[in-house]
């Protein structure tokens, strides 16, 4: 009867013991997977408050190794209105650009649409057969956007190059009527306001004025083509 007592003791104390393993390993895997379960969740919501990466980043010198810049681009169709030697005057043009973050660099430029005749000016006292005035001016131009993201932003920039102008017959693919050109040095400093109409799609509309340098001939000087525009843009790119 001892000896049965006694094994039975020992049976119930090594049942107990691997009850109690049991048990302990089935509470370690759970609270595992809790932990595991918990992590994941802080992850996914790390995550959700990531701001959405760049498509392309490019790492630069100066500013920082390592400062990850949005780089995209545009191109703009635009149309300035301007008084051009005490008359209304239609300049069409076009411009380009890198958009880096907030920055644009590139280039613009814009010619003389209407009027293109020198009588329309005044001119009526020259005695050749070139009738017509050829007037346009581009170069490298900066910009800067103020909150861009937004539906209603603006911009700030300037275009720095040069110019020229010269009559014509007409015939506008003679050579020889290209010849000779004055030239001169342009600044046009500027301000937009535009509007997102789509992510690759913007409108605005702004003003500028058109400093120039350099031009004198007999009838044109800078003060006639230099002057305020009032602009309109519609560019097209990634914004």
């Amino acid at each position: 009867m001892k000896r049965m007592l006694k094994f039975f003791f020992v049976f119930l104390a090594v049942f107990l013991l691997n009850i109690t393993g049991a048990f302990a390993q089935e509470t370690e895997k759970e609270n595992g997977d809790m932990e595991k379960v918990v992590q994941e969740s802080e992850k996914t919501a790390q995550d959700a408050e990531k701001p959405d990466k760049p498509k392309r980043v490019v790492n630069t010198f100066f500013g920082g190794m390592g400062k990850d810049i949005y780089i995209s681009g545009y191109g703009a169709f635009t149309g300035s209105y301007a008084r051009i030697k005490h008359k209304d005057a239609f300049l069409p043009g076009f411009r380009a650009g890198v958009i880096l973050d907030n920055f644009v660099v590139g280039f613009s430029g814009a010619g003389l649409a209407y009027p293109n005749e020198r009588k329309d000016f005044g001119d009526k006292s020259y005695t050749d057969n070139k009738d017509y005035v050829n007037f346009g001016y581009g170069g490298g131009m900066i910009e800067y956007y103020f909150f861009p993201k937004k539906l209603v932003h603006f911009s700030i920039g300037t275009t720095i190059g040069g110019g020229g102008l010269n009559f014509s017959s007409d015939d506008d693919d003679d050579d020889d009527d290209h010849r000779g050109a004055d030239k001169f040095f342009v600044v046009e400093p500027e301000v937009n306001i535009f509007v997102n109409l789509a992510r690759f799609c913007r409108i605005g509309i702004g003003g500028s004025y058109r400093y120039i340098n350099g031009l004198d001939n007999d009838v044109y000087k800078d003060k006639h083509f230099s002057g305020a525009n009032v602009k309109v843009i519609a560019a097209f790119g990634w914004f």
